[in-house]
């Protein structure tokens, strides 16, 4: 049973005229005449009553050609209404909800918009910010957003993610004190100055670090664990200690801040992974 052959139907019962309802439909009468049949074969009764065709040349409904021609109105209907709302929704914006978080560097935002709208110009991105990466994460799971730009590791298993950006470790130490750090080697460093942190539930790499110490045989002096990279740098830059920060930050607009490479040390293996995520 096929809507075409519903819409003949529909045609030729309201009508009651074989021919009136070929003429609407642009299709010859015998062709109408056969598709109706084909119709009643496939439902294995009579939807038009055929004695009262033969013997009055009338075109008149069963009973079960009476309910068959009010569910089907009610098909062509819902059928329309299918066709109108996909081509409706087709043709309208539709809106992907990015989450990212305050410390992301604006640069990742711009390039992955850049790109998302090369290959998607019919898709709006809606961007909502989290107070870190786990937050975006758990916007995730929840739901709450589509994609994500975060940072490994992954912390729920359900996460599909893709890498994006590929970062070190730096060392960033206040302008005014660069004199005499750069006296000291990094072990004096770990060992004897004061450190500022990332608080552990928010950084991406704390437990790579505290391993490297670890191994060292180092028990760095946390003075202060923070919640927000751009704290940590304010805090260095005021002095009040030296931090670990991801090399892939600008710190071109940190006048206050002198920033040293961790190459051919033991934390120059530490990455940090910038990723795009979703569920």
């Amino acid at each position: 049973m096929e809507l075409r052959q519903l819409r003949y139907f529909v045609e030729v019962a309201e009508r009651l005229h074989y021919g009136k309802a070929a003429e609407q439909l642009f299709i010859s009468q015998p062709a109408l005449s056969q598709q109706i049949k084909l119709l009643e074969e496939t439902l294995g009764l009579e939807l038009f009553d055929s004695a009262a065709r033969k013997n009055y040349r009338r075109v008149k409904l069963t009973p079960a050609g009476e309910y068959f021609l009010a569910e089907a109105k009610k098909l062509l209907s819902q059928a329309t209404k299918l066709k109108e709302n996909t081509i409706r929704l087709a043709s309208q914006k539709q809106t992907l909800r990015l989450g990212v978080y305050k410390a992301l560097l604006k640069e990742r935002i711009v390039e992955f918009m850049a790109d998302f709208r090369e290959k998607n110009p019919q898709i709006e991105i809606s961007i909502q910010e989290f107070e870190n990466y786990i937050e975006v994460q758990e916007a995730i799971v929840k739901r709450e957003i589509d994609k994500g730009l975060t940072l490994l590791p992954i912390v729920h298993e359900t996460i599909q993610y893709e890498i994006i950006k590929r970062g070190k470790l730096s060392l960033i130490i206040a302008k005014d004190n660069a004199h005499n750090i750069e006296k000291l080697s990094l072990e004096d460093l770990l060992k004897n100055e004061k450190w500022i942190e990332l608080s552990r539930k928010v950084h991406p790499v704390y437990k790579e670090i505290e391993d490297v110490c670890q191994n060292l045989g180092i028990q760095r002096q946390i003075v202060q664990e923070v919640s927000s990279l751009n704290l940590l740098i304010s805090l260095v830059s005021l002095n009040n200690g030296i931090a670990f920060a991801p090399s892939l930050f600008d710190f071109s607009t940190e006048p206050n801040i002198i920033v040293k490479s961790l190459e051919k040390t033991p934390f120059e293996h530490i990455e940090i992974c910038h990723i795009v995520a979703s569920s």
